[in-house]
């Protein structure tokens, strides 16, 4: 990934590509109200997966030897059978949950070329207890999402991490060339507490604020939408990059 000017928002010979690269860097594009938007109670779907802090995340498989297919979370769902979609799993397929109400649970599972966010059964998955916290080794690495990317390091005093990410938000084609929304965050030394780490540029409303919990393979990230231009926000679930998106679709 090309060196980004922090001041401009551009990115080193973005230009050469044919693409625009937007300098609304850090312009408050999103409201307060935006930013704290009320979900709908039975919310399961991609791209709020990782939003509500009140939920807790857990590692979790099919158990099913069936196919155990995803529901829809539109009105009257899941419960409905017309909640029913085409995409399913299969018996041990790994997935992360990030809630449970009664018979359902809110589920993420990483295909090879796009991710699935849907209610599933409860009866046809098994949670996995989770190990100690992760060691501080456990941070580092290249973490990638579908439009982020994060460099993690274990700094020599074994206590803290270096950390750099850059997010991305692909828009309008603009005289033949496409704008391209950018966001970075950064810090030469941070602390995480077990498996959680916060990052933060200060204490205004409108400063980028990013929340990180680790359960590996998956990294879980969410943040304020105030980390870059218009549209772009570093949240979503990430694996490292040489196990990301090796699961088989169907």
């Amino acid at each position: 990934m090309k060196p980004k000017d922090k001041k401009t928002g551009s990115i080193s010979g973005a230009q050469s590509l044919g693409f625009i690269v937007s300098v609304a860097l850090f312009m408050p594009l999103r409201s307060q109200a935006a930013q704290e938007m009320q979900i709908p109670a039975f919310s399961c779907r991609n791209g709020l997966f990782a939003v509500h802090a009140e939920h807790h995340f857990q590692r979790a498989k099919v158990s099913a030897t069936a196919k155990t297919y995803f529901y829809e979370d539109i009105e009257n769902c899941p419960q409905k059978p017309t909640c029913k979609t085409k995409s399913y799993l299969i018996q041990n397929d790994p997935i992360l949950i990030n809630q449970i109400k009664g018979e359902w649970v809110c589920a993420w599972y990483a295909g090879k070329e796009r991710e699935t966010v849907g209610w599933l059964k409860r009866k046809q998955i098994s949670l996995l207890s989770e190990k100690a916290p992760p060691q501080l080794s456990d941070w580092a690495g290249h973490w990638v999402s579908p439009q982020a990317d994060l460099k993690i390091k274990q700094n020599p005093d074994k206590k803290s991490l270096f950390l750099e990410g850059q997010a991305f938000w692909y828009g309008a084609i603009v005289n033949g060339e496409k704008v391209i929304h950018v966001g970075s965050i950064g810090s030469e030394r941070i602390e995480p507490q077990q498996r959680f780490l916060k990052y933060s540029e200060g204490e205004d409303a409108w400063d980028c604020k990013v929340k990180f919990t680790l359960l590996p393979p998956f990294l879980i990230v969410d943040d304020n939408l105030h980390c870059g231009g218009q549209n772009v926000s570093f949240r979503g679930i990430y694996q490292k990059q040489k196990t990301a998106y090796q699961n088989k679709v169907r």
